[in-house]
């Protein structure tokens, strides 16, 4: 059986003092545009439009919901009258399905 030994001071000091000085000269060739610096070339993100106003939408559908949204609104089920919306009208938004459906009731004070 063998017996460890650990490394000698001057070892661990000659390591951290390599691993510090890459550690450096890899900031240094960042800071100056290298163009391995992947953050920096990347193309700006689009705006996105500004979101459509709750009445704006609603004007899009007709001023009768489907029975099946007026049964889930009568019981006080709004998430369930929502998505009634959405299965009536295909293609149509959550967030679209859930600005008509509370304009609708705020227009005919349903709670």
């Amino acid at each position: 059986m063998s017996s460890f030994t650990p490394p000698s001071l001057s070892v661990i000091i000659a390591v951290l003092a390599a691993l510090l000085a890459g550690f450096l000269l890899g900031r240094m060739g960042r800071d100056k545009g290298d163009p391995s610096d992947f953050s920096r070339n990347r193309p700006p993100r689009p705006v996105r439009p500004a979101p459509s106003e709750p009445a704006a939408v609603f004007q899009d559908l007709p001023t009768d919901m489907p029975p099946e949204v007026l049964r889930h609104l009568e019981a006080g089920k709004l998430i369930h009258a929502i998505k009634a919306l959405r299965e009536a009208y295909p293609g149509m938004g959550l967030k679209q399905a859930k600005d008509a459906v509370e304009a609708y009731v705020r227009r005919n004070g349903l709670s």
